[in-house]
């Protein structure tokens, strides 16, 4: 459970890093569930529902940059998703009854992997209110070189940014100039091994490259308040999607207000975050 200093902490910056949060042994566990996978993503020649793969991926040197729902595909990343020591921490941030919404892992190989652009996670699944938030394990030791998170302390307090560019078309990243949110006075959130952070779902948040030898892989689970109730209706990706893992399920919407709200909309397809990021580049 959380200390009242950190979840004070938590409510002015929108992050938080949460110290030994997973024993050296699950984390040993996930580790090697995860090279199983990569290994496993030699034998793939393109993304799909499983793994999402880098353009510049071989057999030879896989390129894995995100592995789909990890808690659909291995029981052990579901054990420690509904662990206490994570939804210990989530209870103390947006209360005693939450939803697991949903999962992915995300990976840096060495060497000038993906960069994820700026964005704030409630422009890709608006609610009802803001109680939702992103739980990152660090498999590996995350550092500025290797392209930990970088989070703009205080960004949840403000507002929701345009995600679309000059055609309307949703491109996963905040379209408006750096200096209207602040990017200059974003923080670094290095984690060591087994180490876990913790973002509000409207903290504006992105990633740089890795520019170094050393992988970056980062287990991510999202939670919601079970009164927080998706805007944007898109049928359950898995089984997993809106099941309750602690408390009760609720019986009313809480809603905040009086407030506007940007709705992702139509898009087309269903790329992820990566793939709009990178297609808008290039346009």
């Amino acid at each position: 459970m959380l200390i009242k200093a950190q979840v004070e902490q938590f409510n002015r910056d929108g992050f938080l890093v949460v110290r030994g949060a997973v024993d050296a042994e699950t984390l040993g566990r996930l580790r090697e569930t995860t090279d199983q996978f990569i290994e496993r993503s030699r034998r793939v020649t393109e993304s799909n529902d499983v793994f999402e793969l880098e353009p510049t991926h071989t057999p030879e040197q896989p390129r894995l940059c995100r592995l789909q729902h990890p808690v659909k595909q291995a029981d052990i990343y579901w054990q420690v998703a509904t662990s206490g020591e994570v939804l210990d921490c989530v209870e103390a941030l947006i209360g005693p009854n939450i939803k697991f919404h949903h999962s992915k892992l995300n990976m840096k190989v060495e060497k000038d992997s993906v960069e994820v652009g700026w964005h704030q996670d409630f422009a890709f699944f608006p609610h009802t209110n803001y109680d939702l938030v992103a739980c990152g394990i660090a498999l590996d030791d995350s550092t500025v070189e290797n392209g930990c998170l970088l989070v703009v302390p205080g960004s949840h307090c403000t507002l929701i940014y345009d995600h679309r560019d000059a055609n309307r078309e949703f491109v996963g990243k905040i379209t408006e100039p750096e200096e209207d949110f602040a990017a200059a006075t974003a923080q670094p959130v290095e984690l060591k091994a087994g180490e876990l952070s913790i973002h509000h779902v409207c903290a504006i948040h992105g990633s740089s490259k890795n520019t170094s030898n050393q992988p970056r892989r980062l287990l991510i689970f999202q939670y919601a308040a079970c009164d927080a109730i998706a805007l944007d209706k898109r049928p359950p990706a898995n089984e997993f999607n809106e099941c309750v893992v602690r408390g009760q399920p609720a019986t009313h919407a809480r809603l905040v207000g009086p407030v506007s709200l940007p709705l992702r909309g139509e898009v087309t397809g269903s790329r992820s975050i990566f793939e709009r990021q990178r297609a808008s580049a290039k346009s």
